[in-house]
């Protein structure tokens, strides 16, 4: 779409330096009205929890390569992960740092 009078093509700029000066003019409305301030806290709190979650996978993670390893390296089964266990449907007894875990597939009554 061009503007005839101008000779402008309006989506090129849009997408370049249009949509920082259309960026720029909602944030100025924002602070006039006061409402930049909550919108700042509600971004940081919402970091703050991403941040966590973004943890707790992480350390999810590391918790099934370790699993991985153990039930690898103990040669009782020939499987060698955890979704080589389930998937067979046998029961796995992993020592892990101060835990132990069972991991054992759901019964079929319960898989619905």
């Amino acid at each position: 779409m061009e503007l005839l009078f101008l000779n402008l093509n309006i989506t090129e700029w849009l997408t370049g330096a249009g949509a920082v000066v259309i960026a720029g003019i909602i944030v100025t409305i924002l602070r006039k009205k006061g409402l930049i301030l909550k919108i700042k806290s509600i971004f940081s709190f919402v970091s703050s929890i991403t941040e966590e979650i973004g943890q707790g996978f992480m350390e999810t993670s590391d918790v099934f390569k370790e699993m991985d390893n153990a039930i690898s390296k103990d040669g009782k089964l020939k499987e060698g992960s955890v979704k080589d266990v389930i998937r067979e449907g046998k029961e796995a007894i992993i020592e892990w740092q101060d835990v132990v875990m069972i991991v054992r597939p759901k019964s079929k009554s319960k898989n619905k």
